[in-house]
């Protein structure tokens, strides 16, 4: 018992601790309930981390492999070797509906059961540009399009549908078919919404 601290006292400290520690654990839990440990920076090659489908019974993660990688003392990234000298490349994860993007550097996490994940909170957000693949008039709710740019490489060229933004009545934008603009994608609502458009 520690100087100065009644029996009640240290058990309430301790009840305490557990407390917290337990509140530690919940929230670095993965998605299958192991607990997430050290992260590590990782390189997808010419084939992105495939996307998660909700849309079946039962739900999906998607999955692919990345290259792990380090810094060394000269602050140059360097692949992570195994015991043979080899880099190690493994299968990773990815429980969001967004697929990684091609040749560029993700975070993973391995958890408590050896799976390993795509760290989806280093992703951002999907922005495209895009083209119309139909006249939008202000009494449309959405259209179809066509990805040209996007901050996820593996996106472009998709045929996507682009939502228009409410407005006190009907909907703010249109545009003829061809013309550009510029949407994001909302993960909750599985929807691409438009930002801005070119004039009409």
């Amino acid at each position: 018992m520690q100087i100065g601290m009644t029996p009640n006292a240290v058990q309430e400290v301790r009840e305490m601790k557990q407390q917290i520690a337990e509140i530690l654990t919940r929230t670095r839990r993965g998605p299958e309930g192991g607990v997430i440990m050290r992260q590590h920076l990782a390189w997808v090659g010419s084939t992105a981390i495939t996307a998660a489908v909700y849309s079946t019974t039962p739900d999906t993660v998607g999955s692919g492999e990345v290259t792990l990688y380090r810094a060394n003392s000269d602050d140059e990234l360097v692949t992570i070797k195994d015991t043979q000298g080899d880099d190690i490349t493994v299968t990773v994860c990815n429980a969001s509906i967004i697929p990684s993007g091609e040749d560029l550097y993700v975070w993973v996490r391995q958890d408590s059961t050896g799976k390993w994940w795509l760290d989806n909170g280093n992703a951002g957000t999907p922005i495209c540009s895009f083209t119309l693949n139909a006249v939008m008039a202000t009494t449309d709710a959405s259209k179809g399009a066509d990805i040209e740019t996007c901050n996820l490489k593996s996106l472009v060229g998709d045929t996507i549908t682009v939502y228009n933004h409410a407005a006190s009545s009907d909907y703010i934008f249109e545009g003829d078919s061809g013309d550009y603009g510029t949407a994001y994608y909302d993960q909750n609502n599985e929807k691409w919404y438009i930002i801005q458009m070119e004039c009409p």
